[in-house]
C-alpha cells in the first residue's frame, strides 16, 4: 500500500510540473491566449471576494481549456500499451489475439489534422465543451485503465 500511495505521488508530481511548465511556455508564446485567461482569472478572483480558492478555479472554463490544449500538445505518456483481452479483428483485416500487446500512439492522435485540425497551433477553444473529442483525445489514457490522476469532473464535461 505505502508503494501505491507514493508511486501516486511520484507520478503526479512529475506530470504535473510537465504540465504546468509547457502551459507557461505556450502562454509565453500566445499573448492572446494569456490575455483571455488573464481576462478570466480577474473575474473569477473578483466574483469570489477577492480571494483565489476553491470555487474560483471552478469557475474557469477557460483554464480548463488551456489545461486541456497542453496536455493534448504534450500528453504525458506519449504511447498507450493495452493487452488485448479478446481476439478481434480492425477493420476486417488485421486481426489482433487475446493476450497480444497494443501500442496507441496518442501522441501521434493528438497531431493528426483529421482530429485535430491545425494541430501545431495553440487553440483552447477546441475544448469548448460544446465540441467534445471523443476518443480521439487521450492524455490519461482511455477505459478502464485510465489514469488515477484524470480530473474527473471536469473533463467528462470536455470529453464527452
Amino acid at each position: 500500500m505505502v508503494g501505491h500511495v507514493f508511486s501516486f505521488f511520484q507520478a503526479g508530481y512529475d506530470t504535473t510540473t510537465l504540465t504546468a511548465s509547457y502551459a507557461v511556455y505556450e502562454l509565453s508564446r500566445n499573448s492572446d491566449v494569456q490575455e483571455e485567461l488573464r481576462r478570466e482569472v480577474r473575474q473569477a478572483v473578483t466574483q469570489a471576494g477577492g480571494t483565489l480558492n476553491f470555487e474560483a478555479v471552478q469557475n474557469m472554463p477557460y483554464m480548463d481549456q488551456v489545461i486541456a490544449e497542453t496536455l493534448r500538445k504534450y500528453p504525458p505518456v506519449g504511447v498507450l500499451k493495452r493487452e488485448c483481452v479478446a481476439d478481434y479483428m480492425v477493420g476486417g483485416k488485421l486481426p489482433i489475439g487475446r493476450g497480444m500487446l497494443v501500442a496507441i500512439p496518442a501522441s501521434s492522435i493528438h497531431m493528426d489534422e483529421e482530429h485535430f485540425p491545425e494541430p501545431e497551433r495553440f487553440m483552447p477553444q477546441r475544448f469548448d465543451p460544446q465540441h467534445g473529442t471523443g476518443f480521439n483525445y487521450m492524455p490519461f489514457g482511455k477505459g478502464p485503465r485510465i489514469c488515477i490522476g484524470q480530473f474527473k469532473n471536469d473533463f467528462q464535461k470536455i470529453c464527452h
